[in-house]
């Protein structure tokens, strides 16, 4: 049997059951895998009750960026951001490589499944069918209920890779629910025809993205035990080889590919602060280069490149507040062909955006 669950995916779950069954009146503040606030939080006045049509204005940007608030996705373009769909239940969104469809993790009470919705919010199907009969708030529903987390696109735009359970809770009598290990799976879409990726005894893998090969794949892999590293991990699609990236330091996450593919940016954890860092998308055999670190900030971490290759936006706690804000940085390469960032700047004002679900970055 793959062993039980990490703590923080733990947390992360709990939040995600008391959400969904309204046990809380106030804001769950869990602390994310880095040690930074995550702010998954209870989810405030549902859209369908809200004035859909609020936006906010800011920083003109190019193409369209997703972020979640309160399980609900927002959609910016241009230099003004609005709801778009999500009515509290809605989470890690990631726009199709054609920029037509959204993938996305809609979430119930003990599960969650992977959806598809068209550019402007509106359904299209259903990949995942993880909920239960059982009734709410039962044991029996938490023991045949699966997750399902962090859907992203292949490069072909016909797959979406995700991280998910082998099968339900293992439920032995008068004992806790045992979860099994995070492993990926590909989706066919529109079909949600699965198949198993990759799984391993010993860890969990978590967000996985596609190098724009198609072929290679950055993973997040967490091992199981007390003192588990955390360590963004590259897997060969055909031939399920899976190594450390070369380079990426213990405590690294939340990798992305430049479009490119010439470099990796992510996530990682230096002492008390975690920054953005990168790293060459495809480093020589044998080699071990240098992460270079691209934020100071000591609170950034989801990082995603612009269509173009020439922005970054990531998101980050404001020095002295609480909560993420959306922040955007210009892109160039010094004289050693190293990649640089000028200096962020902050595009949100108090939104307490949603780490875990990320952005999505699109033309």
């Amino acid at each position: 049997m793959i062993g039980p669950f990490r703590l923080h995916l733990l947390l992360i779950i709990l939040v995600f059951f008391l959400t969904a069954c309204n046990l809380a009146d106030t804001p769950v503040a869990p602390v994310a895998q880095d040690g930074i606030r995550n702010d998954l939080t209870a989810p405030e006045t549902p859209l369908s009750e809200r004035n859909t049509n609020m936006t906010i204005e800011g920083e003109n940007l190019p193409g369209k960026l997703l972020f979640v608030q309160r399980g609900s996705i927002w959609l910016w373009q241009d230099k003004q951001g609005r709801p778009l769909f999500g009515d509290g239940v809605a989470w890690q969104p990631t726009w199709s490589p054609d920029g037509t469809q959204i993938a996305y993790i809609e979430r119930g009470e003990s599960y969650s499944d992977v959806m598809i919705a068209d550019q402007n919010g509106a359904h299209v199907a259903q990949l995942t069918f993880n909920g239960s009969t059982q009734p709410i708030h039962s044991r029996a529903r938490v023991c045949s209920s699966i997750w399902a987390f962090y859907p992203a696109w292949s490069p072909s735009n016909d797959q979406i890779v995700i991280s998910s359970q082998y099968r339900p809770p293992s439920c032995p009598p008068d004992s806790p629910a045992m979860e099994y290990n995070l492993a990926l799976y590909t989706l066919s879409a529109p079909d949600g025809q699965r198949q198993m990726l990759y799984a391993d005894d010993s860890a969990h893998s978590e967000r996985a993205i596609y190098a724009p090969d198609g072929v290679v794949l950055a993973v997040t892999r967490a091992e199981t035990g007390p003192n588990g590293k955390q360590q963004i991990h590259r897997l060969n699609r055909f031939t399920s080889q899976v190594e450390p990236f070369p380079g990426a330091p213990i405590s690294s996450y939340d990798p992305v590919f430049s479009p490119d593919g010439a470099w990796l940016i992510f996530a990682a954890r230096d002492g008390e602060q975690t920054d953005i860092w990168v790293l060459p998308g495809n480093p020589a055999a044998g080699s071990s280069p240098t992460p270079l670190r691209l934020t100071s900030l000591g609170t950034a971490r989801a990082p995603a490149f612009s269509p173009d290759g020439r922005k970054i936006a990531f998101l980050a706690i404001p020095e002295g507040k609480e909560g993420f804000d959306l922040w955007v940085a210009d892109l160039s390469i010094d004289n050693s062909s190293a990649l640089r960032i000028d200096k962020p700047r902050q595009v949100t004002q108090g939104m307490r955006l949603d780490a875990d679900s990320g952005i999505s970055w699109a033309r």
